[in-house]
């Protein structure tokens, strides 16, 4: 994780600084820009995620034939060619790769993206329960969630807001913030409350 951190950063840095000027001849543009940036996403997510039925591989990352799939759902997405494990592909400016074992979406811009993000999968049907956060004083900094949707297995989400990533996991990861804050060497809290 600390290795994608690192990774997403440089790619939120020339995102950021090239919304920033649009931001500022005309901040509406940007928000509205952004907010339909997340819906995108988020329903990219939900279409990437691994259908819920009896023969599914759930639990676990998804098979090739899964990962093709999933591409052919995910409409939106210009995907390159696969390689190996790994397909990537442009939501917009929006960067996306689908590995078997999870998706992230790096690239865009957002104020708000924890409150967007579960904004916008909630209006798509979404149910989602927390996990975990991190916090920096009232502002959540990242935010770890387990989302339900209609169809879908259930899949976790991890939205860290300072550079703009989401990382939507298929395979089973700790529920607790205890959990993920051994896995991870992160001080992640309790947010359920």
């Amino acid at each position: 994780m600390k290795f994608l951190v690192r990774a997403a950063v440089a790619i939120a840095l020339s995102s950021t600084l090239a919304l920033g000027a649009v931001a500022q001849s005309n901040p509406g543009i940007a928000q509205r820009r952004a907010n339909s940036e997340i819906q995108l996403i988020a329903e990219t997510m939900l279409a990437l995620a691994l259908e819920n039925r009896p023969n599914a591989s759930g639990g676990g990352c998804l098979t090739g034939r899964e990962v093709d799939a999933a591409q052919a759902r995910a409409t939106r997405v210009q995907w390159a060619p696969r390689t190996g494990l790994t397909s990537t592909g442009r939501l917009g400016a929006t960067k996306v790769t689908l590995d078997m074992c999870y998706t992230a979406f790096t690239g865009f811009s957002s104020d708000n993206l924890v409150i967007e993000l579960t904004s916008a999968l909630r209006n798509l049907g979404g149910s989602l329960r927390p996990i975990a956060c991190l916090q920096d004083g009232p502002k959540t900094m990242a935010a770890v969630y387990e989302v339900t949707a209609p169809r879908r297995a259930p899949f976790i989400i991890t939205a860290i807001e300072p550079i703009s990533e989401i990382r939507a996991d298929y395979v089973p990861l700790p529920t607790t913030a205890a959990a993920l804050s051994r896995r991870d060497g992160v001080p992640w809290q309790d947010c359920t409350r």
